[in-house]
């Protein structure tokens, strides 16, 4: 007697990972963020830019979850590269990251559409609980 069996599902914990862009104009930010982000298997870096135009393409190419960019990316000022971000990808979770002490220019990333500000000082293994990365 032939017995039906339900195909077994495949885990691909590829898929199940949160997907992240990281962008910034030194590849030992890059590299290092990178690091600590694909030593937790909840996260999969799926791209990486150096400056805006390469950031666009990667964000097209890699659908992420998360996009991570440095406040001086290369080329264009950050709250221009937030809205362009935006109309590619209105859903994706923008976090910033820099040094920045002007309090009215974090701000204004905030109304523009960012998630979240990481200090270039924070505890950067820590920083992966942020409720923006979380809700994903």
């Amino acid at each position: 007697m032939l017995r039906w069996r339900y195909p077994q599902r495949v885990f691909n914990e590829d898929a199940m990972a949160i997907r992240i862009i990281i962008a910034d104009d030194a590849d030992l930010i890059i590299l290092g963020a990178q690091a600590v982000l694909n030593a937790d298997h909840r996260y999969n870096v799926v791209g990486k830019a150096r400056c805006m135009s390469d950031l666009l393409v990667a964000i097209e190419e890699g659908q992420p979850d998360v996009v991570i960019l440095n406040e001086w990316i290369h080329s264009i000022d950050i709250l221009s590269a937030v809205e362009q971000i935006r109309q590619l990808r209105p859903k994706v979770k923008v976090i910033v990251m820099g040094g920045l002490a002007d309090g009215l220019l974090i701000r204004d990333l905030f109304v523009s559409g960012v998630d979240d500000y990481l200090y270039k000082s924070d505890n950067l293994c820590s920083c992966w609980s942020l409720p923006s990365i979380r809700s994903c």
